[in-house]
């Protein structure tokens, strides 16, 4: 849930100034005055500017190291349901 919630966060850092003509506020109180407003002819050229947004999702998996009892080689390396047999 966190890491769907931060997706969401960074996302209308962009989306918002599109859709509803400003930053989020979240944004507005994390950097202040330091953040420039949108004048009201920008603001209408935002608003409802956008066709059509594409999107590319990568995702990290990690792997950890699993060594056979009955033998220390191969190195096991599971990534997610895969299993990866690293052979020197």
């Amino acid at each position: 849930m966190f890491e769907l919630m931060r997706i969401v966060q960074v996302f209308s850092r962009f989306l918002d100034p599109i859709y509803f003509g400003d930053y989020p506020k979240s944004m507005r109180d994390a950097i202040g005055d330091r953040l420039p407003p949108f004048s009201h002819e920008e603001i209408k050229m935002l608003q409802g500017s956008l066709d059509f947004i594409g999107l590319n999702h990568y995702t990290t998996r990690y792997i950890t190291p699993v060594v056979s009892s009955s033998q220390s080689t191969p190195l096991h390396l599971r990534a997610g349901r895969r299993t990866v047999i690293q052979q020197g």
